[in-house]
């Protein structure tokens, strides 16, 4: 808002551990930057911002501003719309898994793990509000954890997982497969006897 030009400016977060440099702001002009801010433990943040800059005698002024920042208790990659269903080849487990933040974030690895088998699935990236769909086949298992591990503009990794119970749906297969079982052993039954038949009355 100054009616000079101002030169140098300088802007430092000392918590982040971040700073940026504009060589010149013209009067009345404007200058954006951005901070990336993460953090492991929810509640309100202070970050205090100092910004220096010099003017056209080149005096040097400096100053500070507090901000407060609430960091919600949820995490930033979530699954939601799981599904289980039950097939010729196994469990085909679906869902979808969103970006919950206001950030990129990278390199998302999901994972379905099970007692006997792990199964992954790879996304380059996901934009905030934005989600992706992934789809496993399993085979038949108790309870499978699925898992979420990303990177986030920072370069940090985080990692999120939840249990799924496979155990109703390993019931309906098991069910399914039980005529099969029972018609081929009734099929078997009736090939001996009349194997057994036809011996006899050759015998006769």
């Amino acid at each position: 808002p100054r009616t000079d030009t101002i030169f140098s400016i300088d802007v430092k977060a000392d918590e982040l551990k971040s700073e940026d440099h504009c060589p010149i702001i013209e009067a009345k002009k404007s200058w954006t930057t951005t901070f990336l801010f993460s953090s492991k433990e929810s509640g309100m943040k202070s970050i205090k911002l100092e910004v220096c800059y010099a003017d056209e005698l080149n005096n040097r002024y400096c100053e500070e501003k507090t901000v407060e920042v609430n960091v919600i208790n949820e995490t930033v990659l979530q699954f939601s719309g799981i599904e289980v269903k039950p097939g010729t080849e196994g469990l085909t487990l679906s869902g979808d898994v969103s970006n919950n933040g206001k950030s990129k974030i990278y390199n998302i690895m999901i994972y379905a793990i099970t007692r006997n088998q792990t199964k992954t699935y790879y996304i380059d990236k996901l934009d905030p509000s934005d989600f992706d769909t992934f789809e496993f086949t399993l085979q038949s298992a108790n309870y499978v954890t699925l898992k979420a591990k990303w990177t986030n503009e920072i370069g940090e990794t985080f990692e999120n997982a939840k249990i799924i119970n496979l155990r109703p749906y390993t019931h309906i297969i098991r069910e399914r497969k039980a005529p099969i079982a029972y018609y081929l052993t009734f099929a078997t039954l009736i090939i001996v006897s009349v194997a057994i038949i036809f011996a006899w009355k050759r015998r006769r």
